[in-house]
């Protein structure tokens, strides 16, 4: 019993399978692991990836899927000297794993020592619009709506979407694969917008915090391997 009349958060590790969780989680939990520990390399990001990607249908408001930590930065090495990174990652997969974390409505807790981080650190972990995704007070988790083959493995080039509380969406252009690709987003692709081949919306880069303009129909960037293009659409 909860004796302090403080609010508690209840976190599980759930037993899961690709794409589902047991229904105690989700009813029972504020948050759940949803995945096998994630840790630094990519790998393990992957696996994680894999399954979060599945899961949006049981993020909610006070109910979220937990991926476990970021891993952003690299973490402290096996040597006594403040500061030095061993990073088992890419710059490219450290921002994939912060992108798809906030598709998903997810906890961000960084498991990187922040007193000694790096300009790259500070500009994935403060990046202000995507942590605003993140924690979007709809509070509707998103995850993949669209494959393209892309040349690529089915697989390979994921399209991920929610939709935010001032009306507009996030999109995320995520490739999988180990080259470099194309991936395009349709706006018929996105849930809930009602948009078709002939819509024109607005674009915004949330890594680059820059206005793109109008695009009808679609929007494509080319992204290299491991890394993901980060929307909003208007």
């Amino acid at each position: 019993a909860n004796k302090t009349g403080r609010a508690m958060w209840m976190n599980f590790h759930c037993d899961h399978t690709l794409g589902n969780i047991p229904d105690w989680c989700s009813q029972d939990g504020n948050s759940w692991r949803m995945a096998e520990d994630h840790h630094d390399n990519w790998s393990d990001t992957i696996q994680v990836i894999n399954n979060l990607k599945f899961l949006a249908k049981f993020g909610r408001p006070h109910r979220w899927n937990d991926p476990d930590f970021l891993m952003t930065g690299g973490a402290g090495c096996d040597k006594n000297v403040t500061g030095l990174r061993c990073p088992g990652q890419t710059n490219v997969e450290y921002m994939t794993t912060f992108s798809l974390w906030a598709m998903a409505a997810a906890p961000l807790i960084v498991s990187t020592d922040v007193r000694n981080w790096t300009p790259f650190m500070k500009s994935v972990l403060l990046n202000k619009e995507i942590i605003a995704v993140d924690q979007d007070p709809l509070g509707i988790a998103g995850g993949l709506v669209a494959n393209w083959t892309c040349n690529a493995p089915v697989g390979s080039c994921q399209v991920w979407a929610r939709p935010l509380s001032d009306g507009s969406y996030a999109a995320a252009m995520f490739n999988a694969n180990d080259d470099t690709h194309s991936i395009t987003t349709q706006w018929s692709v996105i849930p809930g917008a009602g948009w078709d081949a002939t819509t024109s919306v607005e674009v915004r880069d949330l890594w680059a915090h820059k206005d793109l303009g109008a695009f009808t129909g679609s929007y494509s960037a080319t992204i290299p391997a491991h890394g993901t293009v980060m929307v909003q659409l208007r």
